[in-house]
């Protein structure tokens, strides 16, 4: 309650001197007491059985996850608000919104360590995702199949994409296609997801704002010639579809709604803010769902890397103002901006800091806008005739194997990832208001209009 006081008080005074900093402090301060409020109702005791072997009915709420070891799904029981996550064997057909009989050793999930010497909260993510046990070897009986649904019929399209691009693609290319495509990392394999993680690429596989706006961009320039407002709505409904068939993960959710607010600004006429629309999403997302704050590594990671975009690619373009090609000095002051505003919470919270990161993302992000159009191409063609799909899927395959070349080069290089020893967990907070009060003087020394040029403020 004290917080919800504060920041309204903040928010109000901040409003009526004229000062959006003071606003948008106390807003954020009393979007988090809101959040404190919701977390306490999200993280009751269950009451579902801690172990032993055990029985449940229930309905499979989300896209199963293929794995190289087992068939992951998440099933929403009878009679309860809670979720429980299954492993099944390898081979196992299920889809969204199958109801089931589930036999099997139901537990608790525990945390573990990470090989960075981390303490995992993997009890605290799964429930941010209403998750509090899970079955692992079970038994699955298909009592109902899936009726039709939204949802259901874009999960059924997912995994058309997805069968088409593995018919068509070798592997690992087939994976890496699709993980840019639709995200995950899965289906990677853990050596190679563990050289994109020591080459500092691994997050072009999780959907991101990076890849959104590509889809966004693909949509508009389908539309181009359609009437303004059909190209604006359909922009739009891709969008949402397209988050909705990803798995509607917090980062893909964040970065499509900054899509659609930038959709919906430009319908309008009015001027796009991003660091406003960021504020306003992330706030949204953390008040319906405050457990993502503090247990969802993704979702920080894509507001951190967006925030760095915003704030800092303009101070670090003007330090690569030699550069002449403009492509090349944006790429390169981009990257910098993301992975510094990341590198604080990499190296504290995760523990693993990639060394080449600012070296292998300038050669490998300028190739995803085309990995992705080829990827699409060949899904589609493959509909049609698996010949008629070698025609991109042999330009996507050499543009793969170009990416995953020059990430096993840099990987492999001595030092490409530094583990740091683990520090208190209020040690990024530390370091981050440090860099929040660098801002804070760097932006008074810029004159209002150059702010508003580069979108920090309106």
């Amino acid at each position: 309650m004290l917080a919800l006081l504060i920041g309204a008080a903040l928010a109000l005074y901040g409003w009526r001197v004229g000062d959006r900093a003071i606003s948008l402090i106390g807003f954020a301060i009393f979007v988090l007491g809101l959040g404190f409020l919701r977390y306490a109702a999200l993280t009751g005791e269950s009451s579902l059985p801690h172990y032993g072997r055990t029985v449940l009915t229930g309905t499979i709420i989300d896209y199963p996850d293929q794995r190289e070891s087992s068939v992951r799904v998440v099933i929403e029981p009878e009679g309860e608000h809670e979720r429980v996550l299954v492993m099944a064997p390898v081979g196992t057909q299920l889809v969204y919104g199958d109801t089931v009989r589930v036999t099997g050793a139901i537990a608790v999930p525990k945390n573990f360590k990470t090989d960075t010497g981390r303490d995992f909260d993997y009890t605290g993510y799964l429930r941010r995702q209403g998750i509090s046990r899970e079955i692992s070897f079970a038994d699955i009986e298909v009592l109902e199949p899936a009726s039709l649904s939204l949802k259901g019929a874009l999960f059924a399209f997912r995994r058309a994409i997805e069968k088409q691009l593995h018919q068509t693609l070798s592997e690992p290319e087939g994976s890496l296609a699709l993980g840019m495509l639709l995200g995950g990392k899965a289906g990677l394999g853990d050596e190679l997801t563990k050289v994109f993680q020591r080459a500092g690429i691994i997050h072009i596989v999780v959907l991101s704002g990076y890849n959104i706006m590509l889809v966004a961009e693909g949509a508009r320039l389908a539309l181009a010639r359609a009437p303004f407002f059909a190209r604006m709505t359909g922009s739009g409904t891709f969008v949402v579809l397209f988050v909705l068939m990803a798995g509607a993960e917090p980062a893909a959710l964040r970065a499509g709604a900054m899509a659609l607010i930038a959709l919906l600004a430009r319908a309008t006429g009015r001027p796009y803010t991003a660091l406003r629309a960021l504020t306003i999403t992330a706030a949204a997302m953390t008040l319906w769902n405050p457990l993502i704050l503090t247990h969802d590594p993704g979702f920080i990671l894509s507001v951190l890397a967006t925030l760095g975009i915003i704030l800092l690619t303009d101070p670090i373009s003007k330090k690569f103002s030699r550069i002449r090609w403009k492509f090349l000095r944006e790429i390169l002051a981009t990257s910098t901006a993301a992975y510094a505003a990341v590198l604080p919470y990499l190296a504290l919270q995760i523990g693993a800091v990639s060394t080449v990161a600012l070296l292998v993302n300038p050669l490998v992000l300028p190739l995803v806008p085309l990995a992705m159009a080829l990827g699409t191409a060949t899904a589609v063609l493959a509909f049609v005739s698996p010949a008629l799909a070698l025609v991109t899927a042999l330009p996507l395959i050499l543009i793969l194997r170009i990416m995953i070349a020059v990430a096993r080069a840099f990987a492999a290089l001595p030092l490409a990832s530094l583990t740091v020893p683990a520090w208190s967990g209020y040690a990024p907070m530390f370091v981050y208001v440090g860099v929040g009060v660098w801002y804070w003087w760097y932006r008074k020394r810029k004159s209002p209009d150059t702010l508003a040029r580069s979108g920090q403020i309106n």
